[in-house]
């Protein structure tokens, strides 16, 4: 028997690449997209290479809340 309690963390972040196949899934796979992370594995910076609707830019911050 153990005289201690342990709470493990259960937040799992997506990869880079898991987050790149769904961009590019929403906005095609010709679309030029870049992903970047911090070491936490949260999203730093999501570049795609288009203009998008005001629709497609809240879909991603719905998608992706940690961004601005």
């Amino acid at each position: 028997m153990t005289n201690h309690t342990e709470f493990n963390n259960k937040v799992i972040h997506p990869s880079t690449r898991d987050i790149l196949k769904i961009l590019q899934k929403k906005f095609g796979s010709k679309t030029p997209i870049s992903v970047s992370g911090k070491r936490d594995g949260t999203i730093k910076k999501i570049e795609i290479g288009k203009n998008l609707t005001i629709a497609e830019k809240n879909w991603v911050k719905d998608k992706f809340p940690e961004l601005e």
